[in-house]
């Protein structure tokens, strides 16, 4: 059920300045709630109309008959009432009963601007305070991954010098292997040489010895 202060399409067109059929399309795209009437009009409550469609000045200047017609009116039948109560007068209560919900509207409207803002606010420091977070775990892993690294040079020159040890007491084993089958060979051919050589000297006396003999 409207409020009485919902106003008519056109009244919100003339309030913030812009064409009926933009309010229109507004409601069909959902930026904001309307109803309607008995009569089929639409029927938009300012609080509504101004988060998405700021006042103007001059409506927020104009003369008070003006502004409780536009938000009082919701039919016909009300609009006929209303308008004849609210007629310029010098009963200063009933001219002041419009602007005291004019400028409950625009407090509404303030008190919902400021808590978008603490909302927003909020989101923002929430994020900030993520990407610190996300931050800091880049840095740490960055840290790790050097870290990482080192140890695995440091590994690798490790594995480097025990290399090259063992390469080289492979070698000395070699070459202690080669001088020593080097030397069996020496200490082999000299046995032969000096047992060839002693052959020759016995066949040489039992020559002599069958020589003396005869």
């Amino acid at each position: 059920m409207p409020t009485r202060t919902a106003i008519t399409a056109a009244e919100a067109a003339r309030l913030t300045g812009v064409h009926k059929s933009t309010i229109t399309r507004a409601v069909k795209d959902g930026k904001f709630s309307a109803r309607k009437d008995a009569h089929g009009r639409l029927l938009i409550e300012p609080i509504d109309l101004f988060m998405v469609f700021p006042p103007m000045p001059e409506a927020a200047a104009a003369p008070e008959q003006a502004r409780a017609k536009a938000m009082i009116r919701t039919d016909a039948d009300t609009d006929r009432k209303t308008s004849a109560r609210l007629e310029p007068s010098s009963d200063a209560p009933r001219r002041r009963k419009p602007e005291s919900r004019f400028a409950t509207l625009r407090q509404e409207l303030e008190d919902v601007r400021l808590d978008r803002d603490r909302e927003k606010e909020a989101r923002l420091h929430e994020r900030r305070g993520m990407e610190e977070t996300i931050s800091d775990l880049r840095r740490r892993l960055d840290l790790s991954l050097e870290e990482c690294r080192m140890k695995e040079e440091q590994i690798r020159q490790l594995l480097a010098q025990q290399r090259k040890k063992a390469l080289a007491a492979i070698k000395k084993l070699e070459e202690r292997w080669s001088w020593r089958r080097l030397w069996k060979w020496v200490r082999r051919t000299v046995h032969q040489w000096i047992e060839a050589i002693r052959a020759l000297i016995q066949g040489g006396l039992g020559r002599d010895k069958h020589a003396t003999a005869a």
